[in-house]
């Protein structure tokens, strides 16, 4: 490190999450709890275990869980708040992410570095300002994109594509290749990718991720489509006129089972509560509040009334 880095870094870093996973974590501890429902559920049977008498062994997984949980909290802070991973200590952290910041740094500045990783760190919104600062340096050499794990690694059953991200000098363009399913296909030239800073641009202005192409064609045909009509809010933070948003478009969060879990119920559950699952379909409705609403105006009832019917 005295020369300020390394000619050449590779490395295959860990895949884990910083956040502490609960269901593994009690998978071989207590069944109850890692089959619990949701998480809201699985929240209340990890809190009754507080309430546990000293020296038992649900006080001691109690202890065990607040371990892990601190020690996960820790290397979030490590992530987060050091000043370390600027680029990828935000969001949901993932070791793989931090170690490519890392590697990315541990090269000269006429270097490279190359490593595996998930295709996320390439596509996903928590890594988005890393890739964007290797767009933007004309860093990124290289990024070439398998298919699904299992089927390179037959004896897991991760259905995540993984990529060679490949760091160095480049100064006209990205080669790219994704959804590599043989060995062959690197050879397939209507595969071989060219991507320019101007295209990383043009299809994700707001993030900078990569767009994903099975063959130059496909490309092509996404750049006229985008020339004539781009995104529909394009995110401008220093500009006086706020984003360009010609459309006036708007977004809202979506309910999801993390977040959310404490909003939704089991089949189970809604049994118990008198819904009847409807013959055939996906949705449950409970005859009693169809009876009380029927004749009414009232439109909130009425909205209520919608969302049971349909809850999952």
């Amino acid at each position: 490190m005295a020369r300020g880095g390394f000619d050449v870094v590779i490395g295959n870093p860990p895949w884990e999450r910083v956040k502490l996973q609960e269901q593994e974590l009690f998978a071989a501890r207590d069944v109850e709890i890692a089959s619990a429902p949701n998480k809201s559920e699985r929240d209340k049977l990890i809190k009754a275990l507080k309430e546990a008498k000293p020296g038992t062994p649900d006080a001691r997984l109690s202890e065990e869980f607040e371990l892990a949980k601190r020690a996960a909290e820790a290397a979030s802070v490590f992530a987060r708040k050091t000043g370390r991973f600027p680029l990828t200590g935000t969001g949901d952290v993932n070791t793989y992410a931090l170690f490519a910041e890392h590697f990315s740094r541990l090269a000269l500045p006429g270097g490279r570095a190359g490593m595996l990783a998930p295709t996320g760190i390439a596509t996903d919104s928590s890594t988005s300002a890393f890739l964007a600062d290797l767009v933007e340096s004309r860093r990124l050499s290289a990024l070439i994109s398998f298919d699904e794990i299992r089927r390179w690694f037959p004896s897991t059953d991760d259905r995540k594509s993984f990529c060679f991200l490949g760091v160095g000098s480049a100064d006209q363009s990205v080669r790219a290749s994704f959804e590599i399913g043989r060995i062959d296909q690197l050879a397939d030239q209507r595969r071989e990718i060219e991507l320019s800073i101007e295209d990383f641009v043009l299809f994700n202005p707001n993030t900078l991720t990569s767009p994903l192409f099975r063959a130059r064609h496909d490309r092509d045909l996404t750049r006229k489509l985008y020339r004539a009509a781009p995104v529909l809010i394009r995110v401008r933070p220093d500009h006086p006129d706020d984003n360009d948003n010609p459309w006036g478009v708007t977004f809202q969060r979506l309910f999801d089972m993390s977040n959310d879990s404490g909003h939704f119920r089991t089949g189970e559950q809604l049994s118990g509560q008198a819904f009847l699952r409807r013959t055939g379909l996906a949705t449950w409705r409970r005859p009693a509040l169809r009876a009380a609403v029927r004749g009414q105006d009232d439109s909130s009832l009425r909205s209520s009334l919608r969302l049971v019917c349909w809850a999952r």
